[in-house]
């Protein structure tokens, strides 16, 4: 069987007969005398396309046979089809694929680093990299590296290698014994790999490389990149936020960090005005709320509010509190008159859906709903002549 997008994969329309229909799970698939569909493989998602006009919905690979499966019939055995890929989708997917090969190898080489897995979207992808030698200060060597292989436009080399021969080979990447489809994409003086994948024909076909960003964990460092129009696509949306940023700001690009930080620090100055004044303002209320008659005390409002005010309430008085959030859903409880806050949380957790937690001093909780019986059973608890008295936080 012909695999079509190894011989061109820039071609878009196909004429094929069907050999063979077979039923899986109540769905038909086709086999036809060509393989137009790219079926998916080696990372890379399958093609997207029509058959007769009904989108292709999966396809499944059998050795040298290729099945597809379409949202509706579209014909009998011995019938002509017209099948329709949609190759800027392939074409975007594949400049993805060959731009990963380019920095695995770069990896590799530069800082001795090995690709673990690989994981590929429409717009970007992302490489799992493991081993010791990552050094941060040189991801932008290895971009620069990375963008002189595409601009020296370097022809890539496609063979199926003989099963024999691959232990004598420089492959990137250990292979297993069980290798089925021994195709090898050779990137001349850069990487020589096994992969099923469609690839571009040219390094020059990429355009550019940009790595956005490495993140590190577990020590696998996971590195996330766009290439090709999803490169230009990323650079065009950043600068667009850049130039919009900048007339805010009144900066220029080599500016804007500079404004932006300045700006962090006299909005983390003035929160830090603000959060004095709520806390004077809450001791001023904590002081006339100590000289209510009520030993209940009970207030809504911002949870922080509630929090703050609860805590010097009852470090004023004796006094039990119980703050709410409408907005959350969410009560703080504090109290001095041995009623412990941790017996009516846990309680109400067995008898309602709540979460929360506490000691016998004060606790939180967040409800799903029920809230305003939760409430009366919590005011209840502390003092059954007085839950109705509720101060309000505006």
């Amino acid at each position: 069987m012909i695999k079509a997008y190894y011989e061109d994969s820039s071609k878009d329309k196909f004429t094929c007969r069907i050999e063979d229909k077979i039923i899986i799970d109540s769905n038909t698939y086709y086999l036809f005398d060509t393989a137009p569909f790219f079926p998916g493989g080696g990372g890379e998602t399958r093609d997207e396309g029509t058959a007769n006009g009904k989108a292709l919905v999966d396809a499944l690979e059998n050795g040298e046979k290729v099945y597809y499966s379409f949202e509706d019939e579209i014909g009998d055995i011995g019938w002509n089809v017209e099948c329709i890929i949609d190759t800027d989708l392939r074409k975007r997917r594949s400049i993805m694929h060959t731009s990963q090969h380019i920095i695995s190898a770069l990896f590799e080489d530069i800082l001795g680093m090995h690709t673990d897995s690989v994981h590929f979207s429409d717009t970007y992808a992302t490489i799992d990299l493991s081993g010791s030698g990552f050094d941060e200060k040189r991801i932008a060597e290895i971009e620069d590296k990375a963008n002189e292989i595409v601009r020296s436009c370097i022809a890539l080399q496609f063979r199926i290698a003989d099963k024999s021969e691959l232990g004598t080979l420089p492959l990137r990447k250990a292979i297993g014994e069980d290798i089925d489809f021994p195709r090898l994409v050779n990137i001349p003086g850069v990487d020589l790999s096994l992969c099923c994948a469609v690839h571009a024909d040219n390094t020059g076909q990429i355009g550019m490389i940009k790595i956005l960003k490495t993140e590190t964990k577990n020590s696998v460092v996971r590195l996330t990149f766009t290439a090709g129009s999803s490169a230009v696509n990323d650079y065009r949306m950043k600068n667009d936020a850049i130039l919009k940023i900048n007339a805010m700001l009144s900066s220029t690009t080599d500016t804007v960090v500079e404004r932006l930080i300045k700006k962090e620090d006299d909005f983390n100055a003035l929160k830090k005005q603000f959060a004095k004044l709520k806390e004077t303002v809450n001791s001023i209320e904590a002081d006339r709320l100590a000289d209510s008659e009520h030993t209940l005390i009970m207030a809504e409002g911002d949870f922080d509010d509630m929090k703050s005010l609860g805590s010097l309430l009852v470090a004023k008085a004796e006094k039990a509190f119980v703050g709410i959030d409408r907005k959350q859903n969410k009560l703080i409880i504090y109290q001095n008159l041995d009623r412990p806050v941790n017996l009516i949380i846990n309680k109400l957790k067995n008898d309602y859906d709540v979460r929360g937690g506490g000691n016998a001093l004060s606790g939180q909780m967040m409800c799903s709903d029920n809230l305003e019986e939760i409430v009366e059973l919590v005011a209840r608890y502390f003092d059954p002549a007085e839950f109705l008295n509720t101060e309000t936080q505006e």
